[in-house]
């Protein structure tokens, strides 16, 4: 019996990685689901799932329960990163984003041991549209663009842009760094930390892979150039660190947008929420209102029926009462 429960332990240690994956959200139901799903059909699962959510008002926490993560809390970007980091029991931290996934049964096991085989300390990945319907020209041709400067900055000692989607570390490596610098959501972490991790002497690596993301803050012209603007300027304030100009920094994050399922088509899916709950509650209120006129007319009917028939007994005593005094008259008269 021991020896077969050694046979069943041993299959399943082979089936595993020994990975913290590690995802920051804020109201991420719209992607998170599809992230989880794609890491649940992997061929090799990771020994832990951390969800670190900044207390989202949606059902991102229930989502991430239901397929067994562990949550936390979390907070800025850079804040949930860190304490995924240090909340796991992993050597190797995979950081992903909500709106990534796996693209194949195969992808983790695959992005393990190119990161082996690299014997790098720290590493990001290309990226490559999820195939979604959405995803425009105006998507393809900024997405295009990155991925040609991500195939410059591989080239480079020092990256220029980064895939902050799907980065990957050796803990100790992390926590040499002191894990990602808190800076405010649209600055730079990911180039930050690259930065700093070779300026420590830690071995940098861009993986012959790549992650699926939605691409959601690229599908309009104007939010596009917008976003890029702030992805410009905040890869410029890392690069020259300038974290303490805060006008540089106000303009970066403005720009850049709100993090999280806070994009402009999360708020849209929002708003778009919002306005059924308010039809619902248009449509409750209507009905409530009916009710009330209906349960009014129903107690006026009854009082007014009640009326009629305290009328009605009235006159039958009267008549009555009249028809007997006439009995009684013609009586005495005879």
């Amino acid at each position: 019996m021991s020896s077969i429960n050694s046979h069943k332990s041993s299959e399943t240690e082979k089936h595993t990685l020994p990975v913290s994956i590690i995802i920051p959200t804020l109201n991420e139901e719209k992607y998170l689901g599809d992230l989880l799903e794609s890491i649940k059909e992997q061929s090799y699962q990771p020994r832990e799932i951390i969800v670190a959510d900044a207390f989202s008002t949606d059902r991102t926490r229930e989502i991430a329960e239901f397929y067994g993560a562990k949550v936390i809390d979390g907070g800025e970007l850079t804040v949930g990163r860190n304490n995924g980091a240090e909340a796991s029991k992993e050597d190797l931290l995979f950081f992903m984003d909500a709106d990534t996934i796996c693209p194949h049964k195969y992808f983790l096991k695959r992005t393990y041991d190119l990161f082996i085989e690299s014997e790098a300390n720290i590493a990001s990945t290309f990226i490559r549209l999820r195939n979604e319907p959405e995803n425009n020209i105006v998507t393809r041709i900024f997405m295009g663009s990155y991925f040609l400067l991500k195939i410059l900055s591989s080239k480079m000692r020092k990256p220029i842009v980064e895939t902050g989607c799907f980065l990957l570390a050796k803990k100790d490596s992390f926590q040499k760094l002191g894990g990602f610098t808190t800076l405010k959501s649209g600055i730079a972490e990911d180039l930050d930390i690259m930065l700093r991790a070779i300026e420590s002497g830690l071995r940098y690596k861009v993986l012959p892979c790549r992650i699926a993301a939605s691409g959601r803050r690229y599908r309009k012209v104007i939010p596009s150039l917008r976003t890029l603007l702030g992805a410009i300027l905040s890869g410029i304030i890392v690069k020259y660190k300038l974290y303490d100009n805060k006008n540089a920094v106000n303009i970066a994050t403005g720009l850049y947008g709100e993090l999280g399922g806070q994009d402009e088509e999360s708020k849209a899916v929002t708003k778009k929420r919002d306005l059924q709950k308010e039809e619902l509650l248009y449509t409750d209120s209507r009905l409530r209102k009916k009710i009330t006129q209906i349960k009014q007319t129903a107690t006026g009917i009854a009082i007014s029926a009640a009326v009629i028939l305290f009328i009605l007994s009235r006159s039958s005593k009267r008549k009555n009462s009249s028809s007997t005094k006439t009995l009684a008259k013609k009586r005495k008269k005879r």
